[in-house]
C-alpha cells in the first residue's frame, strides 16, 4: 500500500467514523511502508563506509607521516 494522498483522503469524509476510518488507513500505511526502512538502511550503511574511510585515513596518515619522517632523516 503507498502512502499519499489517496490513502489519506480526509477531506471526502462524511462523518467521524469516516475520519476515523482514514486516520486508521494512514496509520497502517504507515506502519507497513517500507521507504522509511529502505531509507534508514541505506543510512546505517553509508555511515559504516563513511567510518571506515576515516579509519583507513586515519591509519594511512599515520604511517605515511612516519616514513615522510624517516625519509627526511636519510636526506
Amino acid at each position: 500500500m503507498v502512502f499519499g494522498p489517496a490513502v489519506c483522503a480526509v477531506s471526502n469524509a462524511k462523518g467521524i467514523f469516516d475520519v476515523l476510518d482514514s486516520v486508521r488507513q494512514c496509520l497502517r500505511a504507515l506502519r507497513n511502508g517500507k521507504h522509511g526502512v529502505t531509507a534508514l538502511e541505506y543510512g546505517l550503511l553509508a555511515s559504516l563506509i563513511a567510518i571506515a574511510i576515516v579509519a583507513g585515513v586515519y591509519a594511512y596518515g599515520t604511517n605515511l607521516s612516519a616514513q615522510y619522517t624517516n625519509f627526511a632523516g636519510k636526506v
